[in-house]
């Protein structure tokens, strides 16, 4: 019993390895594909690579601080940029390849609440943004920002929080070789995959994708860069970015594919001895093109000889997979194909490789191949883990239920009520409700419309929004008054246009509650001046000498008291009332220096009224 069950753990397989490492932005393409070789593979197989960055994975395969020197610490690395030159001459004649597998964009993603830009998207050029990186501009209300941006609305100047990546990166490398090629003038410092940033609070080192995607997430007015497919998938803003044509796009409008085949011709046509480092596609001309466009590469020795036998066989395998169905799958993650001549170039070098004497290369079984297709080095697409199988169901669910959400959200916005909201004068606001009324009656579509009637100096102060939070943003849809916007809160719209839209014209008309059989059922008769008395609080009776004198009719008890009174809240009512009694009436208004104006200073002992409403309650 015991011996034949040593003799079982005998005949058990040690596992095939194969370890990479290098730049974040494939790593699920990566994962995914050695997800899907263990699970297709007979013998055990142990895959694994590493998200570092693309100076790191550089380094590793190189293994110029590993023991001894030279030795690499993985069996391949991989980058969206070329090797270095230093790197690639640190390698001291071996021959490495350069197998490119993909194209991708790195974006830049920033988190401006959308409110703050109309819901639009963010627009830059290389220009800004180089200054925005070395930390020139800081603030978001700059104006350079803003002239770009002409619907940007920011209060408080909030200051640009820059994150940037801290170890060598490949994201690093292509924003920074695209601003110096794209605006020299103020990119004057370094470039590469590791660069000197503004120190802090401007400037914020993160590490890797993840910590780049969690900044910007997590603190309002940030801005970072990001592989464009990560960024995309993590809900992130992205930046409309000036391309060399002039052309305000993001990555997921742009063709990414489009500098990557107006240079296929003239990249290296040895992968295995040039020095690549020269290689990028960073603003290429062309309506539609992307303008930091890069290149994924693996980077593997041409001699794997002195590898163990099986991962060498595995690591052309993973290569075959990469450049065969890999090419579908890295759709997914937001890369693109790679134009046809480059995919034949990366198959040919993965030919040159020179395998160990009597290695057993892996195959592929695609349809069944009866009796073959068991063998222990095929790859099979009819092995599945279940796991897999799950979670391609799960995606199938996912993307059913996206579909369904996405006619839900049309559903909704269709049913949704559609919101108005207005204050101001008092005196159209029976016009406004009644004409908001037959609206909301003959519209197909549910709509609520309300309007406030407040008195038009409130309506101007709710219109410009300086009380509320975020500050200088209005707290209605449109305001009201029977008087202009005044000259101190139109200046406190900024930048911000308005229009005055004049709709009807109106009276302003001075009432009383003299009993009509002490006026003897007669109308009274009030010049300017008069009337300016009495509101100045000069007259103070109705049987006052001058009153009488221009009423002989009247006659009410003696020392009966004149009861005046004016609205408590800026109104229109009182702006016209007071530019009339000082226009025609200066020496008993002005000239005794009465204010004129929506709100003004009046004589003690008078009434308040709150609106057009406590006005006529007061009256009768």
């Amino acid at each position: 019993m015991f011996a034949t069950l040593a003799k079982l753990a005998l005949a058990v397989t040690d596992p095939i390895e194969l370890h990479g490492s290098g730049t974040t932005n494939p790593s699920k393409l990566y994962w995914q594909v050695m997800d899907f070789m263990t699970a297709r593979a007979k013998i055990p197989l142990r895959m694994t690579y590493r998200a570092v960055g693309s100076s790191t994975g550089q380094a590793e395969f190189v293994g110029a601080s590993n023991t001894p020197a030279g030795t690499p610490f993985t069996h391949f690395g991989s980058g969206d940029i070329p090797m270095t030159t230093a790197n690639f001459n640190a390698l001291n004649g071996a021959e490495m390849m350069h197998i490119p597998f993909a194209v991708s964009a790195i974006a830049i993603f920033h988190s401006v609440p959308p409110e703050d830009n109309a819901g639009q998207p963010l627009n830059l050029d290389a220009c800004t943004l180089a200054k925005i990186f070395r930390g020139k501009i800081s603030s978001w209300e700059d104006a350079e920002i803003k002239a770009l941006n002409p619907q940007l609305k920011i209060s408080g100047a909030p200051q640009i929080k820059v994150a940037h990546r801290t170890r060598g990166s490949s994201s690093t490398a292509g924003t920074t070789e695209y601003l110096k090629k794209a605006c020299r003038a103020e990119w004057e410092i370094d470039a590469g995959p590791l660069v000197t940033w503004p120190a802090a609070p401007q400037g914020n080192p993160v590490e890797g994708s993840g910590g780049m995607t969690a900044f910007i997430r997590d603190n309002a007015y940030a801005i970072g860069y990001l592989d464009a497919g990560h960024g995309n998938s993590e809900g992130l803003q992205e930046i409309a970015l000036k391309n060399a044509a002039g052309k305000e796009l993001r990555s997921t409008d742009a063709d990414i594919s489009e500098a990557a085949n107006q240079k296929a011709s003239s990249l290296p046509t040895d992968p295995t001895s040039a020095d690549w480092s020269a290689v990028e596609f960073y603003n290429m001309p062309g309506d539609t093109t992307w303008p930091i466009t890069v290149m994924s590469y693996l980077y593997v020795r041409k001699d794997v000889s002195g590898l163990n036998a099986g991962t060498a066989a595995l690591l052309k395998a993973f290569l075959t997979f990469i450049l065969e169905e890999g090419q579908t799958l890295a759709t997914d993650f937001g890369f693109r194909g790679l134009p046809d001549s480059v995919l034949t170039k990366s198959k040919e070098a993965v030919g040159q490789l020179t395998m160990p004497t009597g290695v057993t290369e892996f195959t592929f079984e695609t349809s069944t191949d009866a009796g073959a297709g068991a063998g222990d080095y095929v790859i099979s697409q009819k092995r599945r883990s279940f796991a897999e199988y799950e979670r391609s169901v799960f995606d199938d669910r996912i993307k059913d239920l996206q579909e369904k959400v996405t006619m839900l959200e049309q559903q909704l916005e269709k049913s949704s009520v559609f919101e108005l909201h207005g204050s101001g004068t008092t005196n159209p606001s029976k016009f406004f409700w009644q004409t908001m009324d037959l609206m909301e009656d003959r519209s197909r579509h549910p709509i609520y419309m309300t309007y406030r009637g407040v008195g038009s100096s409130t309506g101007q102060a709710e219109f410009v929004g300086e009380t509320n939070v975020p500050a200088n943003t209005a707290f209605n849809h449109f305001g009201s008054g029977d008087i202009p916007m005044s000259a101190t809160n139109f200046a406190k719209l900024g930048d911000r246009k308005m229009v005055h839209i004049p709709f009807a014209v109106g009276a302003i008309a001075i009432f009383h509650s003299v009993p009509s059989d002490q006026r003897d059922n007669k109308a009274i008769d009030l010049p300017p001046c008069l009337l300016a008395k009495i509101f100045a609080g000069t007259i103070t009776e109705w049987d006052h000498a001058d009153i009488k004198a221009a009423n002989p009719h009247i006659a009410v008890p003696a020392g009966t008291k004149i009861k005046v009174a004016h609205r408590m809240e800026g109104s229109s009512s009182t702006s016209g009332t007071t530019q009339y009694l000082d226009k025609a009436c200066p020496a008993e208004w002005s000239g005794k220096g009465k204010e004129t104006g929506s709100t003004v200073a009046w004589a003690s002992g008078m009434n308040e009224g709150q609106g057009s409403g406590g006005m006529a309650a007061f009256i009768k």
